[in-house]
């Protein structure tokens, strides 16, 4: 890996997710409950705000697996199994070094909303710190990524977590079920270097999170007693695809709530696989204030990542979709969304923008 990393090699787009070895194809073992929807490429993006195929009728997916349904047997393909390398380049900020194990389960390997999350996030980092960038009225962040606290939801492998804590976010915490945080904690040991003594001083950590459990708001109470009573103003909380099934809503969205609640602000980014997931959305923005802050389309087409009818990509979404790509397997172009909320508490009156 380290002679690869060596190597000469074209720069990387910001952003970009690249292989530090050979891999096989996505297992069916890992990807059962998501199969069918992130696996495939990416192809023609734009940037939109809405999208008019959004209704409840029917799902634009079918699943693979259902809740309560047995699995299907993996069938066992060459390479599979082997624990995979990765890393996460960026203009702003030291490559983060990954590893995944896709057979061991969903939450062991990457997604690409994750890339999708750190891009938007990278993109409002940079707008920060540009000096001819004019101030907007309601900014990605809830204040310079060096003032907050990072709480990542599901962090699954650790990427944008460990990302923001790159970026120089001045606390990262990742959390997940408790047969999750080994790989948590074994990726965050490879990024120490970049961390120096925060890893040590645990402030950069990873404990573990049940939603719907007391867990959000144990965290909650422990955070206002360290702070002087100032709650979580100071925090931004990230989730990358953790809705996925109608059950995981209910206690999502509790976690969610005490958080914000508390003062946080949630980004939350979505690949949309069902057509309900609409509605999971409107879930949560029945207690909090949703908002639809972006949405990259994939058209899909003849495979050459443009649709009939459709213009090229700017080299920014460019970017975004070959990150996608890689890291998902690059099978077919059928149309995708991500999406990404930003979710905070409601004010009194006020409604969520949910599409």
């Amino acid at each position: 890996v380290d002679a690869a990393c060596r190597a000469p090699r074209r720069a990387a787009p910001r952003g970009l997710l690249r292989r530090a070895v050979p891999h096989g194809h996505i297992a069916r073992a890992a990807a059962a409950v998501m199969a069918d929807s992130d696996s495939e490429p990416l192809g023609l993006s734009n940037w939109l705000v809405s999208d008019s195929d959004d209704s409840d009728e029917g799902d634009a997916l079918k699943p693979a697996h259902q809740p309560g349904a047995a699995p299907a047997e993996p069938e066992e393909a060459e390479g599979e199994g082997e624990e995979e390398e990765l890393v996460f380049e960026s203009a702003l900020a030291p490559p983060v070094r990954l590893v995944q194990r896709k057979r061991e389960g969903i939450a062991f390997h990457l997604w690409p909303a994750a890339v999708f999350l750190c891009r938007c996030i990278e993109d409002a980092v940079k707008e920060q710190r540009s000096e001819t960038t004019p101030a907007v009225a309601a900014p990605l962040l809830p204040g310079r990524i060096e003032s907050l606290r990072l709480l990542e939801l599901g962090a699954g492998i650790g990427l944008v977590g460990l990302f923001c804590g790159a970026l120089g976010a001045q606390e990262v915490v990742l959390t997940d079920l408790p047969e999750v945080l080994p790989i948590l904690e074994q990726n965050i040991e490879r990024n120490a270097e970049t961390f120096g003594g925060r890893v040590a001083e645990g402030s950069v950590r990873a404990i573990p999170m049940a939603w719907g459990t007391d867990d959000a708001s144990e965290y909650v109470a422990a955070t206002d007693a360290a702070n002087g009573g100032m709650g979580l103003q100071d925090h931004l909380v990230v989730a990358a695809d953790c809705i996925y099934w109608e059950h995981l809503v209910e206690p999502f969205e509790s976690s969610v709530f005490s958080l914000c609640e508390a003062g946080a602000t949630v980004l939350l980014a979505q690949t949309r696989r069902f057509k309900k997931e609409s509605g999971y959305l409107r879930k949560l923005g029945k207690r909090l204030q949703v908002t639809l802050v972006k949405e990259l389309v994939s058209r899909g087409g003849d495979g050459d990542g443009v649709g009939d009818g459709e213009e090229e990509t700017d080299d920014q979404n460019e970017d975004v979709l070959k990150s996608c790509d890689d890291l998902a397997g690059a099978q077919g172009g059928a149309r995708k969304i991500l999406r990404l909320y930003r979710v905070t508490a409601k004010r009194k009156g006020e409604a969520s923008a949910v599409s």
